[in-house]
């Protein structure tokens, strides 16, 4: 957190420098969001669950596959006359990756019965898991702009420095008789993470259409160890899609 105050600071003594030179915007996005990595998986089974309650957890709640995710936020950019570029976004981000369910693992069935014992192997069940993360994001970066005869188009390479504020992971699965298992659960906190980023805008007059796409440098396997005893590592990947409009 102390660098991302540090950076809004920054930020506030280059906006004072150069005043009426900044272009300010709201921006809007949908996007795709995932974990990569050795440690992270497309199926996964439950544990501990019982019908009709709240209770139970995925054994592994980083899915590789892609959920959606969406944020809004604010953008302030100094552009030369020669199409440097130097800016700064902060945003809300709700970032959620996926996983599908292919077993659960009953908690109200004791080991010593018959129940139990025909069914250690896991019920099969069909479903899927989410792991949803809501952040506070800061993205300086520097770039240039093209200049078409209808277009302007801002090339953006930069970091997302991520802040998660809360982390909850949830599923919806039901197994092959027919009972639901469903909960969402607090789950704590992540790590800071930093991104490495490259977004473009393409603009007409006031409004724009943006794109990115982040790669997380942050090895989330443990959730406190950078580098994991074992090998296996956990990053993030997210792909962003939005509008922009200019207020000034």
């Amino acid at each position: 957190m102390k660098k991302i105050t540090l950076t809004l600071f920054t930020v506030f003594l280059f906006m004072q420098s150069y005043g009426q030179g900044i272009e300010w915007s709201f921006l809007a996005n949908s996007g795709l969001y995932r974990y990569t990595g050795s440690y992270t998986v497309s199926s996964t089974f439950l544990i501990n669950v019982v019908p009709g309650t709240k209770s139970g957890y995925p054994n592994n709640r980083f899915g590789n596959l892609y959920g959606f995710s969406y944020g809004a936020g604010f953008q302030a950019q100094y552009v030369s006359k020669g199409g440097f570029i130097m800016g700064l976004q902060t945003a809300y981000d709700v970032l959620r990756s996926k996983e599908n369910v292919d077993h659960i693992y009953r908690g109200d069935l004791v080991l010593t019965t018959a129940d139990y014992i025909a069914n250690y192997a896991g019920i099969p069940a069909t479903g899927h898991a989410c792991l949803t993360g809501q952040d506070i994001n800061i993205n300086p970066y520097i770039g240039y702009r093209i200049k078409t005869k209808n277009l302007k188009i801002d090339l953006m390479p930069g970091v997302d420095m991520a802040y998660n504020v809360s982390l909850y992971q949830s599923f919806n699965a039901k197994d092959n008789v027919g009972n639901h298992y469903q909960a969402s659960n607090y789950a704590g906190t992540l790590p800071s993470d930093i991104r490495l980023r490259f977004g473009a805008a393409a603009w007409y007059k006031k409004y724009a259409f943006t794109a990115s796409y982040a790669h997380g440098l942050k090895n989330f396997t443990g959730y406190i160890l950078d580098d994991d005893p074992s090998g296996h590592y956990t990053r993030s990947e997210l792909i962003r899609f939005g509008l922009a409009v200019r207020l000034n």
